[in-house]
């Protein structure tokens, strides 16, 4: 194909009963989806009615491209339940599930990782989670989430000087951010 969009499946379980079996649209290069959609500049991207959509739509393609080029494969989707309950997406990797939300805010509301209290019902595994925002370092919200900056990867590779520009955002790194290590794919809280 010419990989103009790219389509994120729902989470496929019978552990699970879901509303949606429809993926979510996104578009590979947002740049294209705001000249198509006739925002042409910066300030009405950031700040018109659609610009939660272009940044979720940033962040999923940006793990879409991170993890291709990752060593273990994962699954990536996302989940809508029968209670219009919907997580933004789903990382699965070795048969657990990590759940994130994306806002497109310096402080989202907390309370979104609720939301994934739909993992316990099921006897699925699920991982670390968090909320992808726009913060500027990672906040612990819990022991199992936390809110993760969309701009991590750019942080990292400004701190070990560019070690490694071919390096996908999320792969196992060693950087420490206040009690948090970037770990495998994901933000996990360390216990000290």
């Amino acid at each position: 194909g010419l990989h103009i969009v790219y389509l994120l499946a729902p989470y496929s379980n019978n552990e699970l009963k879901l509303l949606s079996k429809s993926p979510k649209l996104y578009f590979c290069d947002t740049g294209l989806c705001a000249y198509l959609s006739m925002w042409l500049t910066a300030d009405t991207l950031r700040n018109g009615a659609a610009s939660g959509h272009y940044y979720e739509n940033y962040v999923v393609m940006e793990l879409v491209k991170n993890y291709a080029y990752a060593k273990s494969k994962v699954n990536i989707t996302y989940f809508r339940d029968s209670n219009a309950k919907e997580i933004d997406v789903f990382v699965e990797e070795n048969n657990v599930i990590h759940p994130l939300e994306i806002k497109k805010s310096a402080a989202p509301d907390r309370r979104e990782i609720k939301k994934y209290s739909v993992l316990d019902k099921a006897p699925l595994k699920r991982g670390n989670g968090g909320i992808i925002c726009m913060c500027e370092e990672p906040i612990p919200i819990d022991k199992d989430n936390c809110f993760i900056p969309s701009n991590l990867y750019n942080q990292i590779q400004q701190q070990k000087g560019n070690e490694n520009k071919t390096m996908p955002a999320f792969l196992p790194l060693s950087a420490k951010t206040d009690g948090f290590s970037v770990m495998k794919a994901r933000l996990l809280p360390t216990t000290q």
